[in-house]
């Protein structure tokens, strides 16, 4: 069912509004059909026999959800769908979200993971049921499952029952995004027949980043949002919401004695791993501008879709890993690429990672290669943060605001120290 196809290298950076996909009735037999015409295939070799030791394969599913080679991903995405629409029935029609993507892993594979009401990851206790659903074969099983999972919080008869054909629709609403990888169109489609199969709206994104996918869920149940925080449910509220923010903290840059400041125009390269972040950042390059803001910096993104191979060679994962520059491919990059311009960042095949880097002259080795990856990257932040915060307190302004960093257990140990000690 896939087939590999080049994209075009004259990409339209422009906003489009999702698709809303209506609900069709809950129909026992749709929900079979589905299950019947996408068995879970036989375990591959390269991932390693089933736990359980039967000859099918089972998935699991971690941080990343369900990833794996895309080829055998069809039968999960389309049950990951039917199990999306039970999750917002369960929550009264909170809305949910599912987004196609495996990250930084290579072009060949995929995946598939769930955004919960707000916008976090999936609840830890509905993980088990999520891969129950999953790792379903036979359609009796996977029709009693939903049957059971759906009465344990008031949905009785999802399918109808005796004279009834069909069932009663619950109020469920979930989002789909994917990413830029040629095998994607067809798992959202799949995963959205499953969302439609039990009755549930299904709202189709197209391509976004991660982050942006886990924003319109969020921001879809309002009641989810800070108070400080407007409701912001498309592609141009999200790009507002972050320009804003970033436009509003440049406009705070003093002008130093020396007449320079933060306020002058530099160019940032952004490395987007060859992925979806090379539709988007140039959309936040034209969204800056609208706001006229004066200074920061400017966007020369470079690695679009259809440049080169995802993620190789290039992207957050490849520059962290390896402590290299990225590859830039294609003839798109400008001159001051071409040129081997010193500061850049790197985001991965979604766009939910980052990490910056840039080189600096040592006089005994020449130029050196520096990475800030998120420990870094957090403490800066932190630090800056710190230091406004005294400032405000010592002309005794935001008296008692303390500043907090969450970090986890693969956090580097060294900047766990530096934050605690020092900053």
């Amino acid at each position: 069912p896939f087939t590999a196809q080049h994209q075009s290298k004259n990409h339209l950076h422009t906003m489009t509004a999702p698709a809303v996909l209506s609900p069709l009735a809950p129909s026992e037999d749709g929900v079979r059909s589905l299950i019947r015409r996408h068995p879970i295939p036989d375990a591959l070799e390269d991932i390693g026999p089933s736990p359980s030791g039967k000859a099918k394969m089972t998935y699991g599913y971690g941080t990343a959800g369900f990833r794996y080679p895309h080829a055998v991903l069809p039968p999960a995405v389309v049950r990951v769908g039917m199990f999306a629409a039970i999750r917002s029935a369960s929550l009264g029609g909170e809305e949910v979200g599912i987004m196609i993507t495996a990250s930084h892993n290579p072009e060949a594979d995929n995946g598939v993971k769930l955004a919960d009401p707000d916008g976090g990851m999936l609840a830890a206790d509905w993980e088990p049921r999520a891969v129950e659903l999953v790792n379903t074969d036979a359609e009796d099983d996977a029709v009693a499952f939903i049957r059971k999972t759906c009465r344990d919080f008031g949905w009785i008869n999802p399918f109808g029952g005796g004279s009834a054909p069909q069932g009663t629709a619950m109020c469920a609403v979930v989002h789909v995004g994917r990413d830029t990888r040629f095998h994607s169109p067809l798992l959202a489609d799949l995963a959205i027949a499953g969302v439609r199969s039990l009755g549930a709206i299904a709202i189709d994104h197209g391509v976004v980043t991660t982050p942006q996918l886990h924003h319109f869920v969020m921001h879809s149940n309002a009641h989810r949002l800070p108070n400080v925080s407007p409701q912001r449910l498309d592609e141009g509220g999200y790009l507002e919401t972050i320009c804003g923010s970033y436009a509003a903290l440049m406009r705070t840059a003093s002008i130093g004695s020396d007449g320079d400041s933060l306020r002058t125009r530099r160019t940032l390269l952004v490395d987007c791993a060859c992925g979806v972040g090379g539709l988007k950042v140039p959309l936040i390059q034209s969204t800056l501008k609208r706001l006229r803001l004066t200074g920061g910096v400017e966007l020369d993104a470079v690695n679009l879709p259809g440049n080169g191979p995802l993620n190789e060679g290039c992207g957050a994962e490849f520059v962290q890993k390896n402590r290299l520059r990225p590859k830039i491919y294609g003839d798109h990059h400008s001159g001051a690429a071409k040129g081997g311009i010193t500061y850049g960042a790197s985001l991965d095949g979604d766009a939910d990672r980052v990490v910056f880097h840039y080189d600096k002259q040592c006089s005994k080795s020449g130029m050196s290669f520096r990475l800030l990856d998120g420990d870094k990257i957090a403490a800066l932040v932190t630090g800056f943060i710190q230091e406004e915060l005294r400032y405000l307190q010592s002309a005794g302004i935001g008296i008692g605001i303390r500043c907090g960093i969450v970090q986890t257990a693969y956090a580097n140990g060294a900047s766990t120290s530096y934050l605690r000690d020092v900053v």
